[in-house]
């Protein structure tokens, strides 16, 4: 059975999950003491499993998950300008509110209001990375793959390859490089 937190514990995972600093949670949670004092109660308590669980399980509520984080990919993408003014040409606060993880930044200028979004193209990118309609192709160049260039190009002669590697391998280096030479 597990024990609950006492107020002072619950005061300091708040504190911790704002600052991400032992230390200044444990005075913001009233622990009193010198600075080496706040900064090993904070070090204790990062180190007691109950507070470690009871972190964890905030910050599990407090993710988004991955349909919502598509979800919110997908809106960034769709964002249009128009939704954030109204018919004046002013910027309609209300939506601004709803809406505001789409906007980047509100400023008025000598030519008026302007509305910054996130980057549409940006959020299409990580789209279309989720959906693997896009791949990163990686070439690595190793011994294997400049024999392979090598016997293709007629730079390295089979007889060469045959008798420096052993069969198996040379017969595998000849079909990759797309030739047809027997080992045997």
């Amino acid at each position: 059975m597990t024990r609950k937190l006492t107020s002072k514990q619950r005061l300091w995972v708040e504190a911790y999950l704002e600052t991400w600093n032992g230390t200044d949670a444990a005075r913001r949670a009233g622990y009193s003491g010198s600075y080496e004092t706040l900064a090993s109660i904070g070090s204790e308590n990062l180190r007691k499993p109950k507070l470690r669980v009871e972190i964890e399980k905030r910050l599990t509520e407090a993710a988004l998950s991955a349909n919502e984080v598509l979800a919110r990919l997908s809106e960034q993408a769709k964002a249009r300008h128009p939704d954030f003014f109204d018919r004046w040409g002013r910027p309609n606060w209300e939506e601004i509110r709803a809406r505001g993880h789409l906007v980047k930044k509100v400023y008025n200028t000598l030519h008026g209001w302007r509305v910054e979004l996130h980057d549409s193209q940006k959020a299409l990118e990580l789209m279309a990375r989720h959906h693997g309609l896009l791949v990163d192709r990686i070439q690595i160049d190793d011994w294997r793959s400049k024999i392979i260039e090598g016997l293709r190009s007629g730079q390295l002669d089979p007889a060469d390859v045959r008798a420096e590697f052993d069969d198996d391998l040379a017969q595998e280096l000849f079909e990759s490089a797309g030739l047809r030479v027997s080992t045997s």
